[in-house]
């Protein structure tokens, strides 16, 4: 009994070491992705788009039916930006493109075949995008294989960042200016109270001086009335023009005492 536990523990192993040596070797396909983010809007898209370059070889076996199909998660892929370069060129490569799957017929060893597109950010408040899944089907020593990558994008320098650096770094900053800007307000505000404080008592000067100049020709005129009766008719109304122009404001006077009615008696 002991001796037929052993043989199968033999036949087992012996089995084990089988499906290890017979498995496909180098079964996985070589694959390099680049990610760059365009923070400073340098290239030809639209904005701050996200460059990404797939690079796919067979390793040290010939793949047939390779399929590779993208899967959108943080950013949006522009369909027209799709490009696909055979290296070398002139390999007889076949690769077709239906929305983000595409085909390879075969690639040979020493063939890659190199996919690029653009994609957008749905968010620019994450420092690290994750971009897409990619999955890989293919054909590789008679077995049907799969793998997958994750396009992974550094977008840290993205406007977003830059303005919020810039917001927290100058916080005291716009304080020291809105304080400056103060100041500038009221030494203005300063500067036309004291302009119109000068034009206003200019404006009485000129009028005092007004006055001063219709009273010396009253005085001149005053004295040649009893050698010209008819002076007086004209200073009179020299008086009542200059008061009807409304040079002089009309204020209030106290009513002429009358000594006949003690009513209109002067509070004076």
């Amino acid at each position: 009994m002991r001796e037929a536990d052993n043989t199968k523990l033999i036949i087992a192993s012996i089995m084990l070491l089988f499906a290890v040596f017979t498995a496909p070797a180098g079964a996985l396909i070589a694959t390099s992705i680049e990610a760059t983010f365009d923070a400073k809007e340098r290239t030809a898209g639209f904005g701050e788009e996200i460059q990404v370059q797939i690079t796919i070889s067979p390793g040290d076996a010939e793949i047939r039916n390779l399929s590779i199909v993208l899967s959108e998660r943080d950013a949006l892929i522009d369909d027209r930006s799709f490009r696909h370069t055979i290296v070398p060129t002139g390999a007889p490569v076949n690769v077709e493109r239906n929305g983000h799957s595409f085909t390879c017929d075969q690639l040979a060893q020493g063939e890659s075949v190199v996919l690029s597109f653009n994609a957008y950010p749905k968010t620019l408040s994450q420092s690290t995008l994750t971009v897409a899944d990619v999955t890989y089907t293919y054909v590789q020593r008679g077995e049907i294989l799969q793998g997958d990558d994750m396009i992974t994008v550094d977008t840290s320098s993205s406007l977003w960042f830059q303005n919020l650096a810039l917001s927290d770094g100058n916080s005291l900053s716009w304080t020291f200016y809105l304080g400056i800007l103060l100041i500038f307000a009221s030494l203005a505000l300063l500067a036309y109270q004291r302009l119109h404080k000068g034009k206003v008592k200019s404006s009485a000067n000129a009028e005092n001086q007004k006055l001063r100049r219709l009273l010396e020709e009253v005085s001149v005129k005053l004295e040649l009335i009893p050698d010209n009766p008819s002076m007086g008719g004209e200073l009179r109304r020299k008086i009542d023009r200059e008061l009807k122009s409304g040079a002089f404001p009309r204020v209030p006077v106290d009513p002429i005492p009358d000594k006949d009615n003690p009513i209109r008696k002067s509070r004076f």
